[in-house]
């Protein structure tokens, strides 16, 4: 029989149709699916820089009440779905995993809006390069455009009982900006479904992709800060694989309460990885009292430009120790 299996839009988050074909049968009276639960991890609203991802898991808990029914091994579907206007989404799809490609439900391969499986793989987080077109991962446009949601065909649970649906989705930042999205996973309604209202369930959220982003004090968590200490405050300006620190141009930083204090003491003649993720950082120390923080602050700004010109800033959250108002 077909299965019309209702679908939000990357765009107006409604729902749309699609069909998947299968050959099995199915007789209800009177069962109720629906997602019993819905949470995402971690919760929004994100940050990162541009060039970086954030992972995101999906987990949906799927349930059938009422009266008995008869499948005959009919596989409820279910979509778990991402939508960011302006930030490109990655899912992390499973064997047996169908990808809503441009309207059309094709199995999932990596990232490949012809709808042809890949060979080799079928994740856009393996390392590998599965569609064959020499990029690999988060560098494949495929990879990051393609996939608007999932559909998993999975079995039925049994009446009072739960099963749930887990992906992981990546929300990339490639452009710099705030994008407001959601997450949303449906199941569908069983035929003489007494409520559908409870077939969906959406979480919405916000995507904020700035330009280059900061880490006050690497590896101190909380980020302290005694305003009257006559030291310094290290900053580490990160690079990553759309931005090269090295090309900051040292001598236009500024940092601080409101970023516009003139607060530098030196940068590293060297530059180095501060996060551990493989990218040489640059870390600049500036000037405590300078930087003019004051009980209630709760970040620190830097602002600057690259050699280019190109302006740039960043914030990072600080902890003002000891706070006497």
């Amino acid at each position: 029989m077909l299965i019309r299996l209702a679908l939000f839009s990357a765009l107006a988050l409604t729902f749309g149709l699609l069909t998947i074909q299968t050959d099995h049968a199915i007789a209800v009276t009177g069962a109720d699916s629906s997602i019993v639960n819905f949470d995402v991890d971690p919760e929004p609203p994100y940050s990162a820089a541009v060039g970086e991802w954030i992972p995101v898991t999906l987990t949906a808990d799927i349930g059938v009440s009422g009266n008995s029914f008869l499948t005959n091994g009919l596989p409820l579907p279910a979509v778990l779905a991402a939508s960011f206007p302006g930030a490109p989404i990655r899912f992390n799809p499973e064997p047996g995993d169908f990808c809503f490609l441009a309207g059309d439900p094709v199995p999932c391969g990596e990232g490949d809006p012809a709808g042809v499986p890949a060979t080799g793989g079928n994740t856009c987080f393996d390392g590998i390069d599965n569609d064959s077109d020499t990029l690999v991962d988060e560098l494949d446009p495929e990879c990051q455009t393609a996939i608007d949601a999932l559909i998993l065909l999975n079995p039925m649970p049994a009446p009072g009982t739960v099963a749930t649906i887990s992906r992981v989705v990546a929300l990339d930042c490639w452009f710099e900006g705030e994008f407001p999205g959601a997450f949303a996973a449906a199941v569908w309604p069983l035929p003489q479904d007494p409520d559908t209202d409870n077939n969906i369930a959406r979480i919405d959220g916000t995507l904020d992709c700035a330009p280059v982003r900061i880490d006050i004090k690497p590896f101190s968590d909380p980020n302290g800060i005694n305003p009257s200490n006559r030291g310094s405050i290290p900053v580490a300006i990160l690079s990553n694989q759309m931005f090269d620190a090295a090309q900051v141009d040292t001598t236009s930083l500024t940092f601080g309460a409101t970023g516009d204090e003139d607060s530098l003491l030196f940068c590293g003649g060297a530059l180095e990885d501060a996060n551990a993720d493989g990218f040489l950082d640059l870390v600049c120390h500036f000037d405590t009292q300078t930087a003019g923080f004051a009980c209630g602050d709760t970040e620190g700004i830097l602002r600057g430009q690259l050699l280019d010109g190109t302006p740039i800033d960043g914030s990072d959250a600080v902890k003002i120790v000891p706070c006497r108002p």
